[in-house]
């Protein structure tokens, strides 16, 4: 029986991260607040008159 060679050819590992966009009007959906929940918690995200964002407990 012929005996083969099974080694796994050599591969260079990159890793990419990527994050999820999300337009902060959409979550508030046209409005000034969203909750966001984690977990069993819940955080306000706040757009401010000068278009900043606001999270808080």
């Amino acid at each position: 029986m012929e005996k083969r060679d099974f080694k796994r050819p050599k591969v260079k590992k990159e890793t990419i991260h990527r994050s999820l966009i999300y337009d902060a009007r959409q979550l508030t959906n046209g409005g000034k607040k969203a909750i966001i929940k984690l977990d069993n918690q819940e955080y306000t995200l706040r757009i401010t008159k000068n278009a900043k964002l606001i999270l808080t407990k």
